[in-house]
């Protein structure tokens, strides 16, 4: 038993003299890092979720949901992200993290919830022609949200964050008007919500070994990309609550119809255009991780080993790439939309817990060695 115990938490020896040794392409560049973060983070849903918390949770005040959303996303995991990946820059995210501080059969947990987080393919051909297709792809949604923001400022009205309870149609489902039409508890609840619209910058943490330079560039990609994830929220959600009183969104299409709203009927073909690319971004930003998950664990022997083979041409997980794409369209056609989200947001939640616990374990563990 106690043999047992001790396989299950034996730990993964890392060697820092020949941490960067890697058999992946190392050709990713900080810029590169914080478009993939951006993109699989800014997906389509910034076009929806911001009138929607707006409409049924926190009005004109969605834009604080937001501001506390990222802080709570920063202080929840990106820092700790950002500290691991310049420690331990080696691919696999929080699989490699638990296995080097907390052992083995906890990495061997985390490892498949990584799995079901990921699940919801120019992935194989090459990490360098993926990143430069999510670059062209996350320029134009930025370029997308920058034109909704600018063009929305000359429609915005400071009158749609002071209407009176008497202009209200129905106050005991649309709020009692004002900045906080549902007070500062559905302020709170709005952010609860608009947390999830930041996760994915943990993708970054999975490309420690197809990076120039990891330690700088894997932390400074993170920090900036919540950053810049962060304006085009607020920007967006100050925007159309300005332009139009929060009780007349639409919960499923909230930009068009604010844009056809002011007489911009125009603006609804651009903004597509802008959908079509986050959703693109979004997808690869979540199929981006998968095959590096398994290439790590496949590498340490905790599944099988063949998954781990580099293909020589393109320099990527070419086997593991192809079943986790299979993996991830028979899960799609097995599991409801609701049961996928579940999944994600179990692995999610657990990766931020055990990455956090595991920054206290490595620093108290190095603290004590150094004294």
């Amino acid at each position: 038993m106690s043999s047992f115990i001790k396989k299950l938490t034996r730990k993964k020896y890392v060697d820092f003299k020949n941490v960067t040794d890697t058999k992946l392409a190392r050709c990713l560049s900080t810029l590169d890092l914080t478009a993939l973060g951006i993109g699989s983070t800014l997906g389509a849903g910034i076009y929806v979720v911001a009138g929607q918390v707006a409409k049924e949770t926190a009005g004109p005040s969605v834009a604080i949901s937001f501001l506390i959303a990222a802080v709570a996303s920063v202080l929840a995991g990106s820092l700790c992200y950002a500290e691991f990946g310049a420690r331990v820059p080696k691919t696999g995210s929080a699989y490699v993290y638990s296995y080097v501080t907390v052992g083995e059969f906890i990495a061997f947990i985390i490892g498949w919830n990584l799995i079901l987080e990921y699940v919801i393919v120019i992935l194989a051909v090459g990490v360098k022609e993926s990143s430069t297709f999510n670059n062209i792809f996350t320029g134009v949604n930025l370029l997308v949200v920058t034109y909704i923001i600018i063009c929305g400022m000359f429609k915005a009205d400071i009158h749609n964050w002071q209407i009176s309870p008497s202009e209200i149609p129905n106050s005991t489902t649309e709020g009692e008007g004002g900045f906080m039409p549902f007070g500062f508890s559905g302020m709170m609840s709005g952010a609860a919500t608009c947390f999830y619209a930041f996760v994915g910058f943990d993708c970054i943490a999975t490309t420690g070994e197809e990076v120039k330079n990891p330690q700088k560039a894997i932390p400074i990609s993170i920090v900036l990309s919540l950053l810049f994830c962060f304006l085009a929220y607020f920007g967006i959600s100050a925007v159309i609550t300005l332009m139009c009183p929060y009780y007349l969104l639409d919960s499923n299409a909230p930009l068009p119809l604010v844009f056809s709203r002011v007489g911009w009927g125009v603006a609804k073909y651009i903004i597509s255009v802008g959908a079509i690319c986050g959703l693109s971004t979004s997808l690869l930003g979540a199929m981006f991780p998968l095959p590096r998950v398994l290439y790590a664990m496949a590498t340490d022997g905790i599944i099988f080993r063949f998954l781990c083979i580099v293909n020589e041409r393109f320099k990527t997980p070419l086997i593991a790439t192809f079943i986790s794409g299979v993996f991830a369209g028979v899960m799609a056609m097995l599991f409801d939309l609701k049961e996928l989200v579940d999944m994600m947001s179990i692995g999610t939640l657990l990766a931020y817990t055990l990455v956090g616990v595991c920054v206290l374990l490595l620093r108290y563990t190095y603290q004590l060695k150094t004294h």
